[in-house]
């Protein structure tokens, strides 16, 4: 039995080094960071911090309204002018990594041929604010998101700067999701134009397959 508990020590001070090491937080020496007491792991502050912001929490159970299959219906805007571009498909969220972030899997056709893209969305406990990350096929880049969550409206914003391949300018993007109906979501995105005005760049509809 005491054998038994040895390793266990070992397995669970193993775990959160390793978890505290990613952090980049301190451990200490040997004599500091764990203490043992009567044969049980004693938790030392840099351990606690990085066990709770390993963990997801209620920012994260705010995300569960995502999860799910969706049919989308989306028009996209290149400029203000433009006439929008039609994309209809799918969207699929899933919890990954133990319940730490939402992938979401997007597929759809449009008058340019198949489009597919590949998000991830959690919350990061120690900046303390969502954040996403966004790829897809007809693109090389990786575009990054960070945002807040609105628990009175059930609200999801988000924003975000990719560069222009035309002029290599950077363009700041704000989008937001409202998810107060499990069933059918809608988002709006907006950009600033050319002209230095804002401009609604993006319009979809989320409805949840039964």
């Amino acid at each position: 039995m005491r054998i038994n508990k040895n390793i266990a020590g070992v397995a669970a001070i193993a775990a959160v080094a390793f978890t505290v090491g990613r952090l980049g937080l301190p451990l200490g020496n040997q004599s500091t960071a764990v203490a043992q007491d009567q044969g049980e792991m004693k938790m030392t502050p840099e351990m606690e911090a990085g066990m709770k912001a390993s963990t997801p929490g209620q920012h994260h159970r705010y995300l569960e309204a995502l999860v799910g299959d969706f049919a989308a219906d989306v028009k996209i805007w290149m400029t203000p002018d433009s006439e929008p571009m039609q994309f209809n498909g799918t969207v699929s969220r899933e919890w990954v990594l133990d319940g730490h972030f939402i992938k979401e899997t997007i597929k759809a056709d449009s008058d340019m041929g198949p489009f597919k893209a590949i998000s991830y969305i959690g919350y990061n406990n120690i900046d303390g604010q969502y954040e996403s990350i966004w790829l897809e096929n007809t693109s090389t880049a990786i575009t990054s998101g960070s945002g807040t969550y609105n628990p009175a409206t059930k609200t999801l914003s988000m924003m975000g700067k990719h560069r222009d391949p035309t002029t290599g300018h950077l363009i700041t993007t704000w989008n937001k999701i409202d998810l107060s109906d499990p069933y059918r979501q809608t988002g709006t995105g907006y950009q600033i134009g050319d002209d230095g005005k804002e401009f609604k760049n993006f319009e979809g509809v989320f409805v949840r397959k039964q």
